[in-house]
Formats: structure tokens, sequence, C-alpha cells
């Protein structure tokens, strides 16, 4: 994995492509595992909350939102 300077932006809350998908209810097509897929990553927050950044939402509570916004209201 690479190496950062402990200055990411996100939440420290993680979710998987997969867990997305089914948020938003999507049927989702299982493939082959590829060379360069990557499983999964830590990003360092040390330097954002030395300067009091934090996430301000989750990506759960974002996803209910939009989806809910979305009911009833036509696609494209």
């Amino acid at each position: 994995m690479g190496e950062g300077d402990e200055s990411g932006l996100g939440a420290e809350e993680s979710s998987s492509i997969l867990n997305i998908a089914e948020m938003f209810g999507a049927e989702v097509e299982m493939r082959p595992e590829t060379k360069g897929n990557r499983m999964g990553a830590k990003l360092g927050f040390t330097k954002a909350h030395a300067l009091s950044w934090y996430a301000q939402r989750r990506v759960v509570e974002y996803i209910q939102g939009v989806t809910e916004q979305s009911i009833g209201r036509p696609r494209g």
C-alpha cells in the first residue's frame, strides 16, 4: 500500500463498494478479481484532525437522504 502524510480528508468509517451499491438498491453483478484491485486502504487523519477538520456527514445518512428525495421522481 502507498504511504500518505496523515492529512487525509474523509470519514473514519469505511464502506465497501458492494455495501454502497446495496444502499442504493442496485443489482450487483460480481466479476472475477483482477490485478490491481484494492481491497482496502487506510486513510491517515492526524493532520486533518489537528486542524479540527472532521467529517460532518456519514455516507449512510447521505445515501438515505438522496434516495428518499428521489422516491416518486422520474429517473433520467
